[in-house]
């Protein structure tokens, strides 16, 4: 259930925020210093809760929005970031196009303009060609449609087939009964318990969530 620690959860995993006491292990390494590029170069994807406030610029581009954390790698600038290089950039966005199904008019069109799939697809899209090791879902599948909707499902779970780690955050029961590998329940910040998702016990669930975990 939403409110309970899991936007929290999301932020600290993806380095958006620091904890105010004890560690985060990163691939058996204690995180030093904590910042969204240094999470980003460790391979930590991060598809967030509100797409338009957190995961796009409404004003920019697909073309612009599918390279938002590449900008300083040398295949898309000169000088980190310093001079795009605009032909290699848009090679790779209709190329990303094509491959995730992204339907807009064109790659210059500003994604505020893309149905809630689309700019999902975009978001996806960008934070899978980081091969992450770490992928941070979070409500991943909100108010999309069907086809969106098992769009998203099929992508994560051929990523976690390749070795992806997924943390799955969802308010959606069935979408977590249906993906996870294993269920754990928040209930005012605390985890009340961790079942397997494989036949998981419905009503140890339930209970857990109103706060009367094991």
């Amino acid at each position: 259930m939403d409110g309970n620690g899991q936007s929290q959860l999301a932020q600290l995993a993806a380095g958006i925020i620091a904890p105010e006491e004890g560690d985060v292990l990163l691939k058996a390494s204690r995180v030093s210093r904590f910042a969204p590029n240094g999470f980003i170069l460790s391979h930590v994807s991060h598809v967030p809760e509100d797409r338009n406030k957190m995961g796009l610029i409404g004003n920019m581009t697909v073309r612009e929005n599918l390279i938002l954390k590449a900008t300083e790698e040398a295949r898309f600038s000169y000088g980190h970031g310093a001079l795009l290089k605009n032909k290699a950039i848009t090679k790779f966005a209709l190329e990303m196009k094509e491959k995730n199904d992204i339907r807009c008019a064109s790659i210059e069109q500003e994604v505020r303009n893309l149905s809630g799939g689309n700019q999902q697809k975009i978001i996806l899209a960008r934070e899978m060609e980081n091969d992450p090791e770490l992928l941070i879902a979070v409500h991943p599948t909100r108010g999309l449609d069907i086809g969106a909707a098992r769009y998203v499902h099929d992508t994560m779970v051929a990523a976690r087939d390749q070795g992806c780690a997924i943390l799955l955050i969802s308010a959606d029961f069935d979408e977590i009964l249906n993906l996870s590998d294993r269920i754990l329940v928040m209930f005012e910040g605390q985890v009340m318990g961790t079942y397997s998702g494989v036949n998981p016990p419905i009503e140890q669930i339930s209970l857990a969530m109103a706060g009367k975990g094991n």
